[in-house]
């Protein structure tokens, strides 16, 4: 009998062979004789053994789910794995019959957090109050309050009053954040005002770091009076992609704002390596320099 050559086709098919041995065995040898005859603890029917320390039968040694014979004759143990425990007990448990009535899929998963309280803010379960208090020296406050309710509802409504779109390069679909306009540390009081937050995307919201005090004015008109926000050529060059030639091709190319200081743009590998070749220099990164730079 041939196989296809996949190990479980390989391994059940060794498995038919030895049943068809001990099929054709028992048929020569007859009757099989055990030395003694026991009664089985858990059924109560006698079975022959040739074992003293046997104290169950072969059919209370078999999963209740798939009726594989398990290993050891006297093991406590009543299916063979916890797959088989959990489809009987998904057929046969009470607990799993009552959970599936009520439109859970498990007996051990809860309803979770009533609808009630989904999106509300829970001042009882803040602080001390939280099983889950460790004395509030882990976590810094900025921490704490941005994963309170207030922030998150506060995040959203400028999201979604900004269109899900950056206000200075105006992408869209990518990760966005939502930044202070007037800081956090300095001003507590405003910290979930709509107006005082615009929409971000993560580059930009990087860009802007540690100059925010130069984009306040910007941002606050174009929350109070929808101005778009201009950006000066030193912004432009900060935040904005830039378009700049191929050297080798010539053709115009779309570059991300991080690449400015990189020396050399091309449009893919095949310019890549025809520029190498045309300079007859190995290429090795920041190790190859224009022939006009010192």
């Amino acid at each position: 009998m041939a196989t296809c050559g996949i190990p479980d086709c390989a391994r059940q098919h060794k498995k038919n062979l030895a049943a068809i041995r001990q099929a054709a065995l028992a048929a020569v040898r007859g009757p099989r004789e055990f030395r003694c005859t026991k009664v089985c603890i858990l059924c109560d029917r006698p079975f022959g053994t040739n074992s003293g320390r046997r104290t169950r039968c072969p059919d209370c040694c078999k999963c209740r789910w798939c009726g594989a014979q398990l290993t050891h004759p006297n093991t406590a143990r009543r299916f063979c794995d916890n797959s088989c425990a959990g489809k009987w007990k998904m057929q046969n448990s009470p607990a799993a019959a009552a959970a599936l009535s009520e439109g859970r899929n498990h007996p051990n998963r809860g309803k979770g957090i009533a609808a009630y309280w989904t999106g509300r803010p829970r001042p009882d379960m803040r602080g001390e109050n939280n099983p889950n208090w460790n004395g509030g020296e882990v976590r810094q406050t900025r921490h704490t309050e941005m994963g309170r309710v207030e922030y998150k509802v506060w995040r959203q409504t400028v999201f979604k009053r900004d269109g899900y779109a950056c206000v200075l390069c105006d992408a869209t679909g990518v990760k966005f954040e939502a930044n202070h306009i007037r800081l956090w540390r300095d001003h507590p009081e405003c910290r979930y005002d709509v107006d005082n937050g615009v929409t971000l995307c993560v580059p930009c919201h990087k860009g802007i770091r540690g100059i925010e005090q130069d984009f306040e004015a910007r941002f606050l008109a174009y929350v109070t009076a929808r101005q778009p926000v201009e950006l000066t050529p030193d912004g432009r060059d900060r935040l904005l992609p830039f378009v700049t030639p191929c050297d080798q091709c010539g053709r115009e190319l779309v570059k991300p704002r991080g690449h400015r200081a990189r020396r050399w743009h091309f449009c893919d590998k095949v310019c890549k390596r025809e520029f190498e070749k045309s300079i007859n220099a190995d290429w090795k990164g920041a190790a190859l320099r224009r022939p006009d730079v010192a």
